[in-house]
């Protein structure tokens, strides 16, 4: 990872980085990952977005 990333992320700009990168980074600091998914609430109109292809 370049100096410039570490400085966003310790900057606390997570926008910038994927989920994956963030759960990558966060395993090798040695920290446990612990997520949760919700459903949405109702009053939340965002439409949904199409699911990747793994």
């Amino acid at each position: 990872m370049t100096q410039r990333r570490v400085s966003d992320l310790m900057g606390g700009k997570t926008t910038l980085f994927d989920l994956d990168t963030l759960v990558i980074v966060s395993i090798t600091a040695g920290l446990h990952i612990e997520m949760k998914v919700l459903a949405p609430d109702d009053s939340d109109m965002t439409p949904p977005r199409k699911p990747q292809k793994l």
